[in-house]
């Protein structure tokens, strides 16, 4: 159950994190419409820079979050790293080294 659980809020993360993007995204069209009205150019220019700059941070941003817990696989599945550990089975970390 308690995988259910996590994979249930990765998923809300996921469109948690999309709707701050979209609205950045929101934010720098807006900011192009209203360069629009003085210069077109420079509003191709606003979303020519813009947009990929705040995909580049949602990216950033999303790469250093970490979950609280910590997930292992053991024979397959997904557990909580703390109730392996007091079983004493043989683990294998989800994440990288030194994490």
């Amino acid at each position: 159950m308690k995988t259910v659980i996590y994979i249930f809020r990765e998923l809300a993360g996921l469109f948690i994190d999309d709707g701050l993007l979209a609205l950045a995204v929101s934010v720098v069209v807006v900011c192009a419409a209203v360069v629009a009205a003085v210069a077109p150019i420079a509003a191709g220019i606003v979303l020519l820079v813009g947009c990929p700059g705040v995909l580049f941070r949602n990216v950033i941003r999303a790469g250093k979050w970490r979950p609280k817990g910590r997930l292992v696989m053991d024979r397959g599945q997904l557990h909580d790293a703390g109730a392996l550990q007091k079983c004493n089975s043989p683990v294998r970390f989800l994440s990288g080294p030194g994490s």
